[in-house]
């Protein structure tokens, strides 16, 4: 899949395609529950791109 999307696909259209794969959420709740500092580093990355992209959005900017 990701080999697929990095050649052939546009970038928006890649990135909603990945985000609806599982196993990236997988690693994100593991990393999340047996790491701390990693699971920290996660969640910040997390919270910010749901914040920047809110008022990107709102302001008629791309994000993704």
């Amino acid at each position: 899949m990701v080999a697929t999307a990095f050649f052939v696909m546009h970038v928006q259209v890649a990135t909603r395609f990945l985000s609806s794969s599982p196993p990236i959420y997988w690693f994100a709740s593991y990393v999340l529950t047996s790491h701390k500092g990693w699971g920290y580093l996660i969640w910040g990355y997390s919270a910010a791109y749901i914040l920047i992209g809110t008022l990107l959005f709102s302001n008629f900017y791309p994000f993704t």
